[in-house]
């Protein structure tokens, strides 16, 4: 035992040295190691999510940014990235089944029901029988193909540019379908009919304007982190 502590004595300088090298060699390796897996992660992560979310979005952008957010390099993340990282990808989900012709049609078919309830009809007029032998009221079917066909108009005429024909086109297809299923009497039901206005005011587009609002916050977020700002300084 003596001769152990003796030889401590006479060698820890020795000793200290071997086990301070030792850990100076581990702190860098893993810096390097960190730093190559920071590297991969801008390239494989960060670099694809940037230029995805500088396209319109998209159901198809929304499957690569799935396949991005399943790398394993995601835990290379800083913490306060990582958050603002799966906020974008929650909020580009939400947004990404987003139609315009089809949120129109039904901003139009929801402003045809209301126009109905102010003259007294009520727009669920067929009887459905339930299964305790009492009846509820339900929308007739073809309040369906007025939605499809209605949004088919959107696809072939631009609602902002081609108004007129947009409007002239819709207004036959609802007034055939409130002839057919209620009333007769719609001189005065669409007299000031203004197609801009309806789609504006639609309860609709205000929830698709939320949700894109949140779209955008969020993806001001995340390119405001440092390591964002520079890979997009680089690239542009």
């Amino acid at each position: 035992m003596d001769k152990i502590i003796d030889f401590f004595k006479e060698e820890w300088l020795t000793i200290l040295s071997i086990f301070l090298s030792g850990g100076i060699s581990w702190i860098i390796s893993a810096a390097y190691f960190h730093k190559g897996n920071r590297v991969n992660l801008k390239s494989a992560v960060i670099i694809p999510l940037i230029t995805i979310i500088e396209e319109p979005v998209s159901r198809k952008n929304l499957v690569e940014i799935k396949e991005i957010s399943k790398s394993p390099l995601i835990r290379f993340f800083y913490r306060k990235e990582k958050e603002k990282f799966f906020k974008l990808i929650k909020e580009y989900w939400l947004v990404s089944s987003y139609n315009e012709n089809q949120a129109n049609a039904t901003a139009i078919v929801s402003d045809v029901e209301d126009r109905l309830k102010a003259i007294g009809i009520n727009p669920r007029c067929i009887p459905r029988e339930l299964d305790d032998g009492s009846y509820e009221y339900v929308y007739p079917e073809e309040i369906n193909y007025l939605r499809a066909d209605i949004e088919d108009v959107f696809k072939e005429y631009c609602w902002q540019t081609e108004t007129d024909e947009c409007t002239k086109q819709i207004l036959f297809l609802i007034k055939s379908f409130v002839k057919k299923i209620y009333t007769n009497d719609i001189v005065d039901l669409y007299k000031d009919y203004d197609i801009k206005s309806i789609i504006k005011n639609a309860e609709i587009t205000d929830k698709w304007n939320w949700k894109f609002d949140k779209y955008t916050s969020a993806k001001q977020e995340f390119e405001s982190l440092r390591v964002v700002k520079k890979i997009k300084n680089i690239i542009e």
